[in-house]
């Protein structure tokens, strides 16, 4: 089943319900959201994921729709409440975070994957699950890419497996008496979102769990993610640095490359 409808893995407030025949993102992500769970995660807590030149900022998911923009609230004016708050959120922080980078203000509306268009020079990425935000964000000169991602770390997965999975993650598991099926899965589902959500600007195409594979070290937590299929990706891939946490039952993933810096 290709993947070619909207994104779970960009700002996925208006993604589509779960039904059969939608893509493998957005039915993943239906299954592994824990909708009773409520987390918080503060900024502190995100800051051993990415280099100190990234700005960070996290909120539990509150109505600020007010605060946007005319354009961004044009984004999900038909949205449902729930949908509503976590676009707004993002926005929220966004805006906030853009400050402290010495962008004035600045409407964050959404390409046509539901991304995020960020101001020129800015590089960031915008996650919400579980009744919390988080985004990252930092200038150009400093990153090449971000991608964050947050989930529950408590969802039942099990029946995802097979849609996120490679061969060889499942023999990671088989081999790790630590590691669960479950725990894999959410780890793995994680860190593919944060992947995908970092080198999509740079790949310009969607991208399948599958076409992805990752070597995870949970002692360190720490993966890297390789694309054997596609030249490309899997040289964009190479250039990125995977590290995940747990933080008040909440999965969060980053993936990020720095640029490069003269001399």
């Amino acid at each position: 089943m290709p993947f070619r409808t909207e994104l779970h893995y960009f700002d996925n407030s208006v993604y589509p319900s779960y039904s059969i025949g939608k893509s493998r993102h957005t039915c993943a992500a239906s299954m592994i959201t824990d909708a009773n769970l409520t987390a918080s995660v503060a900024t502190a807590q995100l800051q051993p994921l990415f280099p100190p030149t990234v700005v960070l900022r996290s909120a539990p998911i509150r109505d600020h729709f007010a605060s946007l923009a005319e354009s961004e609230q044009s984004c999900v004016t038909q949205a449902v409440q729930s949908r509503r708050a976590e676009f707004s959120t993002g926005r929220f922080l966004a805006a906030d975070g853009l400050r402290e980078l010495g962008v004035g203000a600045f409407p964050l509306e959404r390409g046509s994957h539901n991304e995020p268009i960020w101001p020129p020079g800015i590089v960031g990425s915008i996650s919400h699950s579980s009744g919390v935000c988080v985004v990252a964000m930092a200038r150009t000169q400093d990153m090449k890419f971000i991608g964050i991602d947050v989930e529950s770390s408590t969802a039942n997965v099990t029946k995802i497996s097979e849609l996120i999975l490679t061969p060889g993650e499942y023999r990671y598991e088989a081999m790790c008496e630590s590691v669960t099926l479950a725990d894999l899965t959410r780890i793995t589902f994680c860190a593919k979102e944060a992947i995908f959500k970092g080198v999509f600007p740079l790949v310009a195409r969607f991208v399948d769990f599958k076409e992805v594979a990752l070597e995870i070290d949970a002692d360190t937590q720490t993966f890297v993610a390789r694309a054997g299929d596609d030249g490309h990706l899997d040289q964009v891939l190479r250039t990125g640095i995977g590290r995940f946490t747990i933080a008040d039952s909440v999965l969060i993933s980053s993936f990020f490359c720095e640029a490069p810096h003269p001399g």
